[in-house]
């Protein structure tokens, strides 16, 4: 099990960016199921306040622990992962991977894909909508190493806020421009993508 995070744009009032590296948590969290992810963060939020490292995900499929209203799709794995480490480590020296790439299959129709991005533009044009995230699911084949892919995505999009999770079972890559959140005692600050 592996974790980095490099938290490059430190939000305001913060002293430097994260950037770091998790090997052999103390323990694991998993929720599976809806029930199980407040107790979860729960126990994220005990650890990290005795001076823990927790670093792992929340699925958005695992809405429905907060809103039982929200409908969502089958997850493929746990709604909620988190390692809980004693230490931070430095931050690795690139290891030279073979370059890694992903096969993309699937995607919207190019016409329902034009179709929606009209609907959307006259939408925003008549002041309906602010913002819309478009997204649609695509499958892949990794051609090479996780790591060596993250670390791709990372030459491509420097800075912001990039994290490589391995659980053991799967893999997570994230590389994203936007700040989901960051809580500083009573404040908390958010940066979307605009």
């Amino acid at each position: 099990m592996q974790a980095l995070i490099d938290f490059t744009d430190a939000p305001s009032g913060r002293s430097g960016a994260l950037r770091h590296a998790f090997d052999a948590p103390l323990t694991t969290l998993v929720a599976c199921t809806p029930q199980e992810v407040p107790a979860l963060l729960d126990a994220v939020e005990k650890y990290a306040r005795a001076g823990r490292w927790c670093v792992g995900y929340v699925r958005y499929e695992a809405a429905p622990a907060f809103d039982p209203a929200f409908a969502v799709r089958a997850a493929e794995g746990p709604l909620a992962w988190f390692g809980v480490y004693e230490h931070a480590q430095d931050w690795p020296d690139a290891q030279p991977l073979p370059p890694a790439h992903a096969e993309w299959t699937g995607g919207p129709d190019r016409t329902a894909f034009d179709a929606d991005m009209a609907c959307i533009h006259a939408a925003i044009a008549a002041g309906e909508l602010y913002q819309i995230n478009h997204t649609a699911p695509l499958n892949g084949t990794l051609q090479g190493e996780p790591l060596a892919l993250f670390q791709a995505l990372q030459r491509a999009q420097p800075g912001g806020y990039a994290a490589y999770i391995h659980s053991g079972q799967e893999q997570l890559l994230s590389v994203s421009p936007e700040l989901f959140f960051d809580w500083n005692g009573e404040r908390i600050l958010a940066r979307p993508m605009k």
